[in-house]
Order: structure tokens, then sequence, then C-alpha cells
């Protein structure tokens, strides 16, 4: 027997929790009012989440850029803002 599925075989009691909780779906249920306002909240929070997502996407790429466009210059990153203050 491999490590790796022995640790599988030992982790797998882990996941089944320490109740028998079901949590109660009625509260997404469509054909009720309040399932459906419910619903509605979410839908609306996805479209949020999204653009956060993509807006923080785009501050990565443009730290990310920041930071490689000196390390591939020749010079040194202080020289260049010497230089750059100079003339």
């Amino acid at each position: 027997m491999s490590y790796r599925l022995l640790a599988v075989v030992l982790c797998l009691p882990l996941l089944s929790g320490c109740s028998d909780y079901e949590w109660g779906w009625y509260v997404l249920d469509p054909s009720t009012e309040q399932g459906k306002t419910n619903l509605g909240f979410l839908l609306a929070g996805f479209k949020d989440t999204i653009y956060v997502s993509l807006l923080s996407m785009v501050f990565a790429m443009l730290l990310g850029l920041l930071v490689a466009f000196p390390a591939l210059s020749e010079k040194l990153g202080y020289e260049l803002l010497i230089e750059s203050m100079s003339k």
C-alpha cells in the first residue's frame, strides 16, 4: 500500500464532520418568496464579486509590470531614478 493511499484513507473520516446536521436548502428554494429574495441577493453579489476579481487582476498585472520592467533593465532602478531627476 502506498503512502498516498494510506494518507487518503486516514483523512477520509475528517471529511465526514462531527454531526449529522444537514443545511436547510429551503432558504434558496425559488418556489417561496423568501427563497426568491435570497437568490436575487446572491446573484447580485456574484456580479460584484466578478468586478472586484477583474479589478484585482488588473492591479496585480500593473504591479507585476512595475516590478519586472526595472529588473529587465541593464541599469539599476536607483540609477534610472537619479538620471530622470537630473534631466
